[in-house]
């Protein structure tokens, strides 16, 4: 433990701590846009549509069953 308060060290550690905060930040970023598209498709439920995303899967899924 004592090696990361080293002057040395210092570079490496600040180094460290910016990837940490650069994963976290895009980890947040991805679970606030999942988040969004679920909102988005509990609103198009509840108002009796089918969610566009699921939409567009379903007929991926067929056009693959098409040609496969």
């Amino acid at each position: 433990m004592s090696l990361i308060v080293e002057p040395e060290y210092e570079a490496a550690w600040k180094q460290v701590e910016r990837a940490f905060q650069d994963v976290v930040k895009l980890a947040l970023a991805d679970i606030g846009k999942t988040t969004r598209q679920i909102d988005r498709n509990t609103k198009a439920a509840s108002q009796g549509r089918r969610p566009y995303r699921l939409y567009i899967c379903e007929n991926l899924c067929h056009y693959r069953s098409l040609v496969s």
